[in-house]
């Protein structure tokens, strides 16, 4: 048999699978349930991590931590899916769907997300977004500094694969000890406890019930008539959230400051996928 298959594109057949079988009702539903899921993973990822963290396997704690990450990344993409018009928005959701399965763009979501507090506006948002999916920087040949890849080459795959330097012109074994640094307390922060800061917050949403399809639906709603880009001003995207809150709060009895300290209080990102950095 001669016939040749192509693998559809992971992005392509989840946009398929969530906005085009479905109707807004069920797909709301679907991702629902996918924010429970990416959740429960994150906490069993960081568990096993702080095992091989105690057992001073840092170079897989390293991995299994950038793993949880990229989980609880998934979460604040499919939020901002739910921020717009499914049926209008198809090329937006396009692109969410594809950031789904990229490391970089999970990576700068989660950048923006864990600095978002000291950010002041949209613009400050996209520039420090952009900044995060650039996935080489080029070294200076005369002060001897070597081309840098992406920080997710030294989260996800210097901790686990043989690899060639091409500036060290050797091979390079994952190292314990290398990555042990990432563990060690400075300012009392280290990538395990940066990763169980933002699980928390995860789970409080979750378990505060804001992640049922109902109140996805007002967050939907509110939204999805507006299109977030850097020219939305902080207050009327801060109005929106408002609106927001006090619906949840006047419908299911969950308090506004449940919602001002949950997930779904975030900086839109979806435009920032669709430009190009300037």
């Amino acid at each position: 048999m001669n016939k040749k298959t192509t693998r559809p594109k992971p992005g392509d057949l989840l946009y398929k699978n969530l906005f085009v079988k479905r109707d807004r009702t069920a797909a709301l539903e679907l991702v629902s349930e996918g924010l429970q899921a990416f959740t429960q993973n994150a906490s069993s990822l960081l568990q096993e991590a702080k095992i091989l963290v105690d057992n001073k396997k840092f170079a897989r704690a390293r991995f299994l931590d950038a793993t949880a990450d990229e989980e609880m990344a998934k979460s604040y993409i499919m939020l901002d899916a739910c921020r717009l018009d499914f049926a209008s928005k198809k090329s937006c959701l396009k692109c969410l769907c594809r950031a789904f399965y990229s490391h970089v763009e999970k990576h700068a979501y989660n950048e923006v997300i864990r600095h978002g507090s000291v950010l002041h506006d949209m613009t400050q948002v996209r520039q420090l977004f952009h900044d995060e999916l650039v996935r080489w920087w080029p070294g200076e040949v005369e002060s001897g500094e070597p081309d840098m890849p992406h920080d997710t080459y030294f989260a996800r795959e210097l901790p686990l694969y043989v690899d060639f330097i091409d500036y060290d012109q050797s091979w390079v074994v994952p190292s314990d000890r290398l990555s042990a640094m990432y563990f060690q307390h400075k300012l009392g922060h280290s990538v395990l406890s940066e990763s169980s800061k933002a699980l928390k917050r995860i789970l409080y949403t979750l378990n505060k019930g804001l992640y049922k399809p109902e109140v996805l639906n007002i967050l939907n709603e509110g939204f999805c008539r507006h299109y977030i880009n850097e020219s939305t001003s902080l207050s009327q995207l801060s109005s929106l959230y408002e609106m927001i809150a006090e619906k949840i709060q006047n419908n299911f009895g969950i308090h506004k400051s449940k919602f001002d300290n949950s997930a779904l209080k975030e900086w839109p990102l979806y435009h920032f996928l669709q430009i190009e950095p300037r």
